[in-house]
């Protein structure tokens, strides 16, 4: 659509410069959304180092909205690239336009290493819960990041707060309802955990996830005593099973809110 050339080897080379920008609007409105849409159908071929060329492009073209650095975000956490992802949605979550689900790809990131968590990485997914807290306070979007942290530390306490907000505002959310399994089996109580697999069946949870459920289920409910006496066993379990059914919420097309609209959502 646009006259401006882009060179498909190096999209970088030729994004056009401020005073081209301001120059012709009307051209370089249509160069985005050419640059959009070659990076959104590598991004479908699952051409990831292809895609990465054209979102980087994007995000120089347009370094003061968080779409480009949300999208490369999105396809380095595909590519297994966990450093440039983690850089790309820390670059998204200060701009204009940052989603929740950048911030749930955040926390993802984060908690998803191996190796204990840093502090001031713990100070950044509290100051990102706290965040959401304010702009979205009645949605479950910082619930969904307390929770996970919860998770991932077997933090009892977090669990049965974020748990308790999630149940009030969103009853029958699949997220709500993994997250209270969870809770459920990090204090050993199975049949409450059975009890949310068949909230989960109910509220039309696809069968995959719900056999990871009840595997991990019976499987701590046949070595409790072993499991609850090695609470980061039981917790690395309960982790798998949580970050399976968040990749599969985010890939199944949740409503991708702004923060700006999240309180309308």
């Amino acid at each position: 659509m646009s006259n401006i050339r882009i060179d498909e080897s190096n999209p970088e080379a030729n994004v056009p410069s401020e005073r081209d920008k301001n120059r012709d609007p009307l051209q370089f409105g249509y160069y985005i959304m050419d640059l959009s849409d070659r990076a959104e159908l590598a991004l479908n071929a699952k051409n990831y180092p292809v895609a990465v060329r054209y979102f980087r492009a994007l995000a120089k073209a347009v370094p003061d909205r968080a779409v480009g650095f949300s999208k490369l975000c999105q396809v380095y956490q595909l590519m297994n690239d966990r450093e440039h992802a983690l850089n790309s949605c820390r670059a998204a979550a200060l701009l204009e336009g940052v989603k929740v689900d950048d911030y749930l790809r955040l926390t993802d990131l984060v908690l998803a290493q191996p190796d204990p968590i840093a502090a001031p990485e713990l100070t950044e997914l509290g100051e990102v819960a706290d965040h959401l807290r304010k702009q979205a306070p009645d949605t479950i979007a910082a619930d969904r990041v307390d929770c996970k942290v919860g998770v991932r530390f077997h933090d009892l306490a977090k669990m049965s707060r974020c748990t308790s907000h999630m149940a009030q505002v969103a009853p029958t959310d699949l997220e709500t309802i993994s997250f209270q399994w969870a809770f459920a089996m990090m204090r050993g109580d199975y049949p409450a955990a059975a009890g949310y697999i068949g909230q989960a069946r109910a509220a039309k949870m696809p069968e995959a996830q719900l056999h990871q459920m009840q595997e991990a289920t019976n499987q701590a409910n046949s070595f409790w005593r072993r499991l609850l006496g090695n609470r980061w066993l039981l917790g690395g379990i309960v982790l798998v099973a949580i970050l399976g059914l968040g990749a599969w919420l985010l890939s199944r097309g949740r409503p991708r809110m702004a923060l700006s609209q999240a309180t309308q959502a």
